[in-house]
């Protein structure tokens, strides 16, 4: 059985008043009639974990530069340039 390389989902979260907790639901896009309810982010949060797997190691690195200090940090040689006025 071969492993899962992405998934589609459709994310609508939301709150009764600004002082409860976020809901979530998820509709699979290949299964749109089929929705996953989570009473908290963190519930949503370990499902989509669980989905898709253990995360592979991370390797150790020290600071990495602000990307604003390179002349380019999006792919297609986009310049990036600030501008004061």
């Amino acid at each position: 059985m071969s492993e899962r390389t992405h998934a589609s989902y459709l994310l609508r979260i939301w709150r009764a008043h600004t002082k409860s907790p976020w809901h979530a639901m998820l509709v699979a896009v290949a299964r749109p009639g089929e929705h996953q309810h989570f009473a908290t982010l963190d519930a949503l949060f370990a499902f989509l974990t669980a989905q898709t797997g253990p995360e592979p190691p991370v390797p150790e690195q020290t600071s990495m530069p602000d990307e604003r200090d390179f002349d380019h940090y999006t792919p297609g040689d986009v310049s990036w340039k600030e501008t004061l006025e």
